[in-house]
């Protein structure tokens, strides 16, 4: 590994690690007092209604995505082993990943992505891109062999993907394209507000049904939507005030390296998209909400894709008392994970 590669990997696994910290403590109930805002959220008359769950052993699946009849679930711990659950969450399969690489270097940050017909295995710290075909579960590398490092891949295509990726010459959190054609980056889209990593950091998500491309801020109330070529749609804002990042960062040494000084108020948790609405996991209490609603329960924010208006809002109850962690969203269901358990809700309708 040259001295270039060494140095931009330990410091994507550095910045996730603190993503990862921040984002536990902004969930947990043990963080400091809940800020209540002064926006106010509309709440959709119907509740989000069970419809089945399914233990699955262990806390350490994630949701990768579905197709016609089933989710699939990859695993932070074993991320060459897939799950796949039908959609009525009534049967369950293990399969075993086959992978064709001379080596791999932490392995368990490969990540799972489902676009049927295809599986994607991403690793943006080698980098490998791989893709396979749901069935026979064997992924090889499929996309050019430049080094494109990324904190997050998603798939737009069957030969290209989404990349957000640390860009070492503005040193902030930008949005790729990465096809056989090579890698196209769009400076314009996240804008850097005080050090330009830890204030860009957020969350891409993907719109398969409509082909857009989503990033939301943890730390601001800042949402950008574009096509699939990175061509700027628009901005729009989650109904929060924080239009600024409330960080406060600390520089390490002389060589320009900085920290979270203090665990920072994360504004949106994570998020989800289908069909041209955005559904934000949000962490902000609105000024007439129940203060036990917020607690027992986790708030999503509904917005319309094609304008960014905000919608109306509803909540994902804990399951077995442990809170929502990560959701997408079909057609008329919300697959959702609680710690060891997948559970699907039907969609709340007026």
């Amino acid at each position: 590994m040259n001295i270039k590669k060494r140095v931009y990997a330990v410091l994507i696994c550095t910045i996730a690690s603190v993503s990862i910290i921040v984002t536990l403590y902004a969930t947990s109930p043990i963080s400091k007092g809940i800020y209540r805002g002064t926006f106010i959220r509309t709440f959709v008359k119907g509740k989000l209604q069970r419809e089945n769950a399914l233990d699955v052993g262990v806390n350490s699946f994630y949701l990768s995505g579905f197709d016609h009849d089933r989710v699939y679930l990859g695993n932070l711990t074993a991320p060459f082993h897939l799950l796949s659950v039908s959609n009525t969450l009534n049967d369950s399969t293990h399969n075993k990943l086959e992978v064709h690489l001379d080596s791999v270097e932490s392995f368990q940050r490969f990540r799972l992505t489902i676009d049927s017909p295809y599986f994607y295995l991403t690793h943006g710290g080698m980098p490998e891109y791989l893709r396979g075909v749901i069935g026979e579960w064997k992924a090889t590398r499929y996309i050019g062999i430049e080094r494109d490092y990324s904190a997050e891949a998603f798939p737009v295509g069957p030969n290209s993907l989404i990349l957000r990726s640390l860009n070492t010459a503005t040193k902030s959190y930008e949005l790729a394209k990465k096809s056989s054609s090579g890698l196209m980056f769009n400076l314009n889209l996240i804008n850097k507000q005080i050090d330009g990593i830890f204030c860009s950091d957020g969350k891409l998500v993907i719109d398969k049904a409509t082909h857009q491309v989503i990033y939301i801020h943890y730390y601001r109330n800042e949402l950008i939507v574009c096509d699939t070529l990175l061509n700027l749609k628009f901005r729009g804002h989650t109904i929060d005030t924080f239009s600024r990042a409330q960080l406060k960062i600390a520089k390490l040494g002389g060589d320009g390296k900085s920290m979270i000084s203090e665990p920072p108020r994360q504004i949106n948790i994570n998020a989800a998209a289908f069909n041209n609405v955005l559904y934000i996991h949000s962490n902000i209490l609105s000024f007439e909400e129940d203060m036990h609603d917020f607690i027992t329960k986790s708030v999503v924010d509904m917005y319309d894709l094609r304008d960014g208006q905000y919608l109306e809002s509803f909540y994902i109850p804990d399951y077995e008392d442990i809170k929502v962690s990560s959701f997408i969203v079909s057609e008329d269901k919300i697959f959702a994970i609680h710690g060891k358990y997948i559970v699907s809700y039907l969609l709340p309708m007026n």
